[in-house]
């Protein structure tokens, strides 16, 4: 955004960071169903125009529900991001090749796998690493305390 808008003019375009972060704030985002400015803020934000034309109050607006809608917020984001995991989930799995792992307290690398070089234990696992990122597997070494 920053790019499109400086072009060949690169002397000033750090003044107009403010209304690029409004821009990004105010942006709607596929993912989460929502603009970043709701999520953290539990309102839409108002824009220039929508600030220097204000409406009189209206006492029927009730503002003491502002936690309310904001969980019910986070609980539409929370659905939203899985929906959109998902879906980006099945989108990146549409190529992938299944591995096939040994079993077994002492399996080795698969065949034409060159010898691990390296093991780190994570959570009483072993990760065997080689060359390959296909030649990562995981032995039960022992528990740790």
């Amino acid at each position: 955004m920053i790019a499109s808008y400086v072009k060949d003019n690169h002397r000033n375009w750090d003044k107009w960071l403010p209304e690029f972060r409004f821009a990004v704030n105010t942006a709607w985002q596929e993912s989460i169903g929502f603009t970043p400015a709701e999520i953290a803020l539990g309102r839409k934000l108002k824009g220039p125009l929508e600030r220097a034309l204000t409406r009189p109050p209206n006492p029927c607006d009730p503002t003491y529900d502002t936690v309310e809608r904001h969980e019910n917020l986070i609980q539409l984001v929370k659905e939203n991001v899985q929906r959109a995991q998902a879906k980006q989930g099945h989108y990146y799995n549409l190529r992938r090749k299944q591995t096939l792992y040994k079993e077994g307290p002492s399996a080795g690398p698969l065949p034409g796998c060159p010898p691990a070089d390296t093991t780190v234990l994570l959570d009483g696992s072993a990760l065997l690493l080689s060359g390959s990122t296909e030649c990562v597997l995981f032995v039960t070494a022992f528990t740790l305390p």
